[in-house]
């Protein structure tokens, strides 16, 4: 690297005078850099004092910037603008090239851009007041009842706002538009923690069992004799998508036809894996434990997997009457996790057991009753087969004749 060079006064005079004839401007201290084939900003505050000496000596110039503004000269600048444009000047229009005061003065001078503006005409635009999250949910929801469209920045104009209002509050138009609850619309903070209830819980632990993510969908899939209590779901979620019926190469070789409802939605999923509801999940898959803090909770949650993937069966005992079984199946973890719930809430044990393609847990018996209770003691979604049966088995009222489970 060779020695820097050192330039007289004379020579970074003429080389500032040698950019604004190949560019047509005076420099600015970053357009004088080595690189860019001129003296460094650094050699000028060496010689002169500061930059603002050396474009004042070369070009007999002062930045506005640098300029010491009264209170008085700064309300005139502003009034100048108003009678030049014939409205409320604004902040973007104050900078170091445009003839008038930068804005920054202002901020210094007055606390604020809009404090200044007060002083000076009396009032603030509307469209520089800032609204609240309340306001702007209001007036983002009455467009949208009466266009039948969620507001583009576009619309701003016509609702009487700026998108300077809604970055202000907001940050974006997206986190606006996720953070309002349109009619008609899905609440994309449907599965958030702090929005969850018993319902969603139980939509939790059907997700678990029978929903699926892939990219940033979510499906959920059932059999046709429990098309109802999907269909229940479907309507609790206020999808704007279809209740569909599946169709496809894996379904022709059974009988029996498959219903299913699907929405993507990215803050769905992002919450969902907060519970460990992942793409491929099947065979990882646990109970979220650590966001259940109730046993209605718990029940939820259980009565939704036992709902995908759960029975309740019977068999027969030399010298008693049939009994019936309770069984959960599915990965390591969803079958040790429901099993401790039974423990700690039913006083039920049951041990994991290792199945040829996945686990279970089974109970028989008169403990079955006590899981009945604990499933079924609030209101919330059911497959009615499921219920009818559990409760006819436990109470002892079951005969195979009027077996409700296949719907007949």
């Amino acid at each position: 690297m060779g020695i820097p060079k050192k330039y007289t006064r004379q020579e970074l005079i003429d080389e500032a005078l040698r950019f604004q004839r190949e560019n047509g401007r005076i420099p600015t201290k970053h357009d004088m850099m080595v690189y860019k084939g001129y003296p460094s900003f650094i050699y000028y505050e060496e010689v002169f004092g500061s930059w603002p000496n050396a474009l004042k000596e070369i070009f007999d110039y002062v930045s506005s910037n640098c300029v010491r503004y009264t209170r008085e000269e700064l309300k005139l600048a502003l009034i100048r603008s108003y009678n030049e444009n014939g409205r409320i000047p604004q902040k973007r229009e104050f900078t170091a090239s445009s003839g008038y005061p930068c804005y920054s003065l202002y901020l210094l001078e007055f606390g604020s851009w809009n404090n200044a503006i007060k002083e000076v005409f009396g009032f603030v635009p509307e469209r520089l007041v800032s609204l609240t999250k309340d306001e702007i949910k209001i007036r983002f929801q009455q467009f949208y009842k009466e266009n039948g469209k969620i507001p583009t920045r576009e619309d701003l104009k016509e609702m009487g706002m700026t998108y300077q209002q809604i970055r202000k509050t907001y940050g974006s138009m997206n986190e606006a538009i996720n953070d309002i609850h349109f009619e008609g619309r899905i609440d994309p903070h449907f599965f958030s923690p702090e929005n969850m209830n018993l319902w969603k819980w139980y939509i939790v632990g059907y997700i678990i069992t029978d929903g699926n993510i892939y990219r940033n969908s979510l499906s959920i899939t059932t059999h046709e004799t429990d098309k109802d209590n999907l269909y229940a779901i479907y309507k609790y979620l206020e999808l704007d998508t279809s209740f569909l019926e599946v169709k496809g190469a894996w379904t022709q070789q059974y009988d029996h036809k498959y219903y299913r409802i699907t929405k993507s939605c990215k803050q769905w999923k992002e919450d969902l894996e907060l519970y460990g509801i992942v793409p491929r999940k099947a065979k990882i898959v646990g109970i979220p434990y650590w966001y259940i803090k109730t046993r209605e909770e718990a029940a939820a949650v259980c009565r939704g997997i036992f709902d995908g993937d759960g029975s309740i069966d019977f068999a027969y005992r030399r010298g008693t009457n049939l009994y019936p079984i309770f069984t959960i199946s599915g990965s390591k973890q969803v079958c040790s996790d429901y099993s401790s719930f039974l423990d700690k809430y039913c006083n039920v044990s049951c041990n994991v057991q290792e199945c040829e393609y996945n686990f279970k847990i089974a109970v028989e018996g008169k403990e079955c009753k006590k899981i009945y209770e604990f499933l079924y003691g609030h209101d919330n979604f059911y497959i009615k087969r499921k219920k009818d049966r559990f409760e006819q088995l436990v109470n002892g009222t079951f005969t195979k004749d009027t077996d409700p489970y296949y719907g007949n």
